[in-house]
């Protein structure tokens, strides 16, 4: 046998099964690449949230334009309302509030269009007065703290939807070098109480005071709550008195299991007035409830930001005039975010005169 044959032999054989391995990796890699980029235009509005949430900087001045361009292509193309129709096919499954045991229908989805009667916004008790950014901050006793919490560092945890994020992190700004507080952020994205689909908030509730042992809660839900619910198999419409009634019980379902776990109180916010008037309708909705709950939990304490504005949702602050939401006419901007956090700490500060 010709030595130089089998030398050509064995190195041809090397170089197929050479080829061979760099084209599975190839697919390989085509393939993760492929389940990414689906997976970035079906999640194209949260992940754009998620970088409206980073800090001013390099990684947010980068991560912002090109979040925004692939939402845009995502909506354009169809491909953002997946998600939405799986939650809606998902959410036939359940109600969602993990404390009720009940059997459950089928969700129907309705868009309304025409005008309904917007229900009457009731006052709670304890309101210190009028603001630009929130329309009044709740009032905390520091008799409400137990006695071995008197004298020590106050746990906070800030939590919601995306609309926490910002008011948040402004508030851990301003509380950075004050040892009096220690403040936490967490939040879930495009969750709500009518979609449990997305997230089970008491499941959630108890997991968060398991890990963070907060003394008080600043929740801040409610923009993504604008659909029907179903309890009891019976559909729940928006715009209707029940409605209000359904998610009062569910936002007394959320916050006692806050208080159950030694949350000394919770703070509850609800989403703003917002550019879109259709929205507006289940946010004075979600507001509502929140203040007639707060007439049957004291502990819980509601913080009005539920504000009317101009018409370009800006204000004058400071002499300065500003705006108020970003873009999408939802979010609170980083100014509005600064004020909001800063009539949060006034209201914590009395916790620690």
């Amino acid at each position: 046998m010709n030595p130089t044959s089998k030398r050509e032999t064995v190195g041809h054989r090397l170089i197929v099964q050479y080829r061979g391995a760099s084209r599975n990796a190839a697919s390989v890699i085509l393939t993760v690449w492929l389940v990414g980029m689906a997976s970035w235009f079906v999640n194209a509005s949260a992940i754009y949230t998620a970088a409206l949430a980073i800090e001013p900087g390099p990684i947010r001045s980068i991560s912002l334009p090109i979040s925004d361009f692939m939402k845009r292509i995502s909506e354009s193309s169809g491909v953002g309302s997946v998600e939405s129709v799986i939650d809606r096919i998902r959410n036939r499954d359940r109600d969602g509030i993990s404390l009720v045991d009940e059997t459950i229908g089928a969700e129907s989805i309705v868009e309304v269009d025409q005008e309904l009667p917007e229900p009457e916004l009731l006052e709670p008790e304890s309101r210190p007065g009028d603001g630009i950014v929130t329309t009044s901050i709740p009032v905390l006793n520091p008799l409400d703290f137990k006695p071995e919490q008197v004298g020590k560092t106050i746990r906070v945890l800030v939590t919601g939807d995306s609309l926490s994020t910002f008011a948040g992190q402004e508030l851990v700004k301003l509380l950075a070098a004050d040892s009096r507080f220690v403040v936490r952020i967490e939040w879930a994205n495009g969750s709500g109480l009518t979609k449990p689909n997305v997230l089970d908030w008491a499941q959630y509730a108890r997991d968060l005071t398991t890990k963070y042992q907060p003394d008080l809660v600043i929740m801040i839900l409610g923009g993504s709550d604008t659909g029907n619910m179903v309890t009891g198999g019976e559909l729940v419409p928006r715009g209707s008195e029940q409605w209000v009634t359904e998610y009062s019980r569910r936002v007394q379902l959320v916050t006692q299991e806050f208080i159950s776990n030694n949350v000394t109180n919770v703070v509850w916010a609800g989403p703003p007035v917002v550019s879109d008037k259709n929205r507006n309708l289940s946010y004075r909705q979600v507001n509502q409830s929140l203040a007639d709950t707060s007439l049957l939990i004291p502990e819980l304490k509601y913080l009005d930001a539920f504000t009317n504005l101009q018409p370009d949702l800006s204000a004058t602050i400071n002499g300065n005039r500003i705006l108020l939401r970003q873009a999408d006419g939802i979010h609170w901007t980083r100014e509005a975010s600064a004020v909001i956090a800063t009539e949060l700490k006034a209201m914590l500060a009395a916790l620690r005169p």
